[in-house]
């Protein structure tokens, strides 16, 4: 007889969720730059560690080379990070309630225990042309901090389709 148990730490707003009903996922092209970016900076400071053989044989300019290396690496350490950190963030829409979760963690609000839901747009410029040409486009970031009855607080931002998002969160604006 195996006496193994299993682990029910979470907390009880999960039991009561529901069934899900969507998932919105963090924005992928973010995701795609910060892991090349990433990526290419890692790679740039591999190529520069392989000058420092000829560098010792010249005999002279080791800290630019070693220097250099090191900030292309944590230049990439860094951008990864920040891949890291957006690939976590999601929103899962339940019939009795939404879970958000980050690079820290999850939090569950029922329907019910949302006392407010402020929206705050972010415009980005992404082209200006010459006037008289057209109109400049803009990229907007909808971003959302949502409270709890309780006080609990937490942030929805940088997420797909975020437009369909809102309306579900609309009645608590």
């Amino acid at each position: 007889m195996n006496n193994t148990q299993i682990s029910t730490s979470f907390d009880q707003d999960y039991l009561r969720l529901g069934e899900l009903q969507r998932t919105f996922q963090a924005k992928g092209a973010i995701k795609k730059i910060m892991l090349g970016v990433g990526i290419f900076l890692i790679l740039g400071s591999l190529c520069w560690l392989s000058f420092l053989p000829s560098v010792l044989a010249e005999g002279g300019g080791v800290g630019v080379v070693v220097g250099m290396a090191i900030a292309l690496f944590l230049g990439g350490a860094l951008s990864l990070g920040v891949y890291y950190v957006h690939k976590k963030r999601r929103v899962d829409v339940y019939e009795n309630g939404l879970v958000i979760s980050t690079w820290r963690g999850s939090t569950a609000f029922l329907w019910d225990e949302i006392e407010d839901v402020e929206r705050h747009h972010v415009h980005v410029y992404l082209e200006q042309r010459r006037p008289g040409l057209g109109k400049e486009k803009t990229l907007v970031d909808r971003r959302y901090t949502i409270t709890g009855k309780d006080g609990r607080t937490a942030e929805i931002q940088s997420i797909e389709n975020a437009a369909a998002l809102e309306k579900i969160l609309e009645k608590f604006m």
